[in-house]
């Protein structure tokens, strides 16, 4: 059961800002937990944003945060008509009983899609310590890349 819930959403002028904080009671053998998030994503010219993110969880004195900050590039007027898509995220955790060391994951992609050619480029990483209680990780430990090139021709 949860108690203490609150939740808000902003939106002004490109500007979004989201809030929540939940407590959750005491049940059986589980403690009362509090889990909050904090968001706030910026619009910029050309369907472009940046963003930042804190995630907080509470429970017995021990804490574990995650936060983070993310930007996306996207413009139709490449070399005046092709599409370009940039974007990127740096996230951290810092658990209060832990070493807080190797604690990190990004990601970081191109994607060049346009008639004739496409290709795409990506990076992402997160270390062995990376630690997001708030949310799911499949898989830690690793650093992935990816490339792709295509030629698309269209013959008349």
């Amino acid at each position: 059961m949860a108690h203490g819930k609150m939740g808000k959403q902003f939106h002004t002028k490109g500007t979004n800002i989201g809030v929540l904080s939940i407590q959750r009671a005491a049940l059986d053998s589980l403690p009362s937990t509090n889990y909050s998030v904090i968001r706030i994503t910026q619009d910029i010219p050309r369907q472009s944003n940046v963003g930042f993110i804190v995630t907080s969880k509470i429970l017995n004195g021990r804490q574990n945060f995650v936060y983070g900050a993310n930007f996306n590039y996207s413009t139709t007027k490449l070399f005046g008509n092709k599409n370009l898509v940039i974007n990127g995220s740096f996230v951290q955790s810092q658990t209060s009983n832990a070493t807080n060391q190797k604690n990190i994951g990004y990601n970081m992609s191109l994607a060049y899609h346009n008639d004739i050619i496409e290709y795409n480029f990506a990076i992402t990483g997160i270390q062995d310590n990376f630690n997001p209680e708030m949310g799911f990780l499949k898989r830690k430990n690793y650093r992935m890349y990816y490339t792709e090139f295509q030629w698309n021709p269209r013959p008349k």
